[in-house]
């Protein structure tokens, strides 16, 4: 469906930018493409107790939906910076996640069960 993700033109080079920035971020990032965290994976990294609630699980790991099309190869883009805006955790891609054009992302400190059908954003460094 173009116009919804990443679709891949005659060259690597045609990605959709998001105008406008992120004030918590970097001034020198920039919002390349929108997804949705579909789901958390791994086992749970800590357990954060809040009042007599049940508490914050943390995994290390999530999936990330509507970033690219089926059609594009994610493997080169490893190591890219995702942010997930609503819970403030900062990942990295890790791969692909099946063929319909899903990323594995890594979070370092974690990412909380919360996030689970939130908005994420996939960042790019530029040059300048």
């Amino acid at each position: 469906r173009p116009g919804t993700r990443m679709d891949p033109g005659p060259g690597s080079n045609n990605k959709k930018h998001k105008k406008g920035g992120n004030a918590t971020t970097n001034s020198k990032t920039k919002v390349e493409a929108t997804g949705t965290v579909e789901k958390v994976k791994g086992d749970v990294m800590e357990k954060i107790s809040t009042s007599a609630t049940s508490g914050k699980l943390k995994y290390p790991m999530a999936i990330i939906t509507g970033f690219f099309t089926p059609e594009v190869d994610i493997r080169p883009l490893v190591g890219r910076k995702v942010w997930i805006p609503s819970t403030q955790e900062e990942g990295k891609i890790a791969g692909p996640f099946g063929k319909a054009g899903k990323c594995k992302v890594t979070f370092d400190g974690g990412i909380s069960e919360a996030s689970v059908g939130s908005k994420a954003e996939l960042h790019t460094v530029s040059e300048t």
